[in-house]
């Protein structure tokens, strides 16, 4: 098994770390391949295996700086690339996303990127994701977090939530600090529609 791979001379790693706790799973299809999508507030962007995006017959684009996801263990995984990919949820309704590719080992983890994007809710109490007033159930699954990590040293962990933080501005029903990863996720990976 030669996963992961450890990759040096990337300068901006994408943290890939286990979550402690178990997380929703959608089971839907990804460009017609059966898929199950873990849901992760905690990544900023949308990753795919590359396995999936080769049962697709999708093209994966170069990125224009290397990024790199950072194992639990402290591995280097490369990111691949981008592909524009059409993602059903197990609602019957296709969304083009734009997708980072790495060799995770998941089939694919949905990130903020996405999350914001289609305006989706998430109701942990009944498994439960909403998006555009529809309710989509989940499985429950192991979660993997990927976020932005520019300083290694000054990276703190950001516990993903649903509320507005107290005392904190909320503009247009989004929380302050969802608001601002949103803005964070877009301004990187272009969404293809």
């Amino acid at each position: 098994d030669d996963w992961p791979q450890v990759c040096e001379g990337h300068r901006e790693p994408l943290t890939y770390r286990a979550a402690t706790d178990n997380s929703l799973v959608l089971r839907g299809n990804a460009g017609g391949v059966p898929c199950d999508f873990i849901i992760d507030t905690g990544a900023t962007k949308t990753i795919m295996n590359p396995t999936m995006t080769k049962l697709m017959n999708v093209n994966i684009s170069p990125l224009e700086k290397s990024l790199s996801l950072r194992s639990v263990s402290g591995e280097l995984i490369p990111v691949q690339g981008q592909a524009s990919v059409t993602l059903d949820l197990g609602d019957g309704v296709p969304r083009s996303h734009s997708v980072l590719v790495a060799r995770i080992r998941e089939e694919c983890i949905l990130g903020l990127d996405f999350l914001a994007l289609h305006d989706c809710l998430i109701d942990p109490s009944r498994k439960e994701i909403i998006m555009n007033g529809r309710r989509l159930g989940t499985t429950i699954g192991l979660a993997y977090s990927a976020v932005v990590e520019e300083d290694e040293e000054g990276f703190q962990e950001i516990n993903p939530l649903d509320e507005p933080i107290e005392g904190m501005p909320e503009d247009d029903g989004m929380p302050f600090h969802l608001k601002h990863l949103s803005a964070a996720a877009t301004e990187t990976l272009p969404t293809f529609q």
